[in-house]
């Protein structure tokens, strides 16, 4: 009976606002003291890589895969305009929830894809973390017809992006093969452990269109590997030898 109770608390918009309240991180920080130093780490990093690249804070953050905000709130910060990009019902709550009346954040409950229209959008009830556009066996996937936008479009909106951050759970290949120039700065997420060549495929297709970018990479999410951005032949050469099966890698086109 408390245990019912509990998950219909849990899921009410109440619960949602305690869970972004700074009593709420309180606890957090308590309870759960490692898991709340890497979440600081991870925003402590990506606040010095756009401190570092536009000082000016005069600019305009896409956001790919927002999942619950902790980082749209620390693109926020520092950029005029950040674009929160997310297709999935649960966490789109928690977005809706935190920064509604926020005018410096735009909300969009939308998929990025390579071309507009709906798709099929698979919902994980149990991590919505793991939402995809990609078909998985995974038992608690709920599929659901979703919006989908290409980059191109949305910078037909938006104006064009200073910032493109996309963690979008499989679909980072399709997207980026998609998209007709990058911006300056450009951070992605790549999993490996189901494709040993994952790193090798996206690399080199941005290799190929993009020659002349640089890059870097986070393989905990907490820091970057290398002091200043490399070129592809170099990044490849350390996720070889340390069989890099997990990473975010960022692109710098200047």
């Amino acid at each position: 009976m408390i245990g019912k109770y509990l998950q219909k608390f849990r899921s009410s918009d109440t619960y949602l606002r305690l869970r972004h309240s700074r009593l709420h991180q309180f606890y957090f920080k308590w309870a759960h003291p490692a898991d709340y130093l890497h979440i600081k780490a991870e925003q402590k990093m990506y606040m010095h890589l756009l401190q570092q690249f536009f000082p000016n804070k005069d600019i305009l953050v896409f956001d790919g895969g927002a999942n619950i905000g902790d980082l749209t709130h620390t693109f926020s910060k520092l950029a005029k305009q950040t674009i929160a990009i997310e297709p999935d019902p649960a966490n789109l709550r928690h977005l809706n929830l935190r920064f509604s009346s926020q005018s410096k954040i735009r909300i969009l409950p939308v998929a990025l894809g390579v071309e507009n229209g709906k798709q099929i959008f698979y919902s994980n009830t149990a991590d919505p973390a793991l939402s995809t556009l990609q078909p998985g066996k995974n038992l608690h996937f709920e599929s659901i017809s979703v919006e989908v936008k290409t980059i191109t479009s949305l910078i037909s909106q938006f104006g064009k992006p200073d910032f493109i951050k996309l963690d979008l759970e499989g679909s980072e290949f399709e997207v980026i093969q998609s998209m007709e120039h990058l911006p300056v700065l450009m951070a992605f997420e790549v999993n490996a452990h189901s494709d040993s060549n994952a790193f090798v495929r996206i690399l080199e297709m941005i290799g190929k269109r993009f020659p002349e970018i640089n890059y870097n990479i986070s393989t905990n999410d907490e820091y970057l590997i290398f002091e200043n951005f490399v070129p592809r032949i170099q990044l490849l050469d350390f996720i070889q030898k340390n069989s890099c099966r997990y990473g975010m890698v960022f692109c710098l086109s200047r």
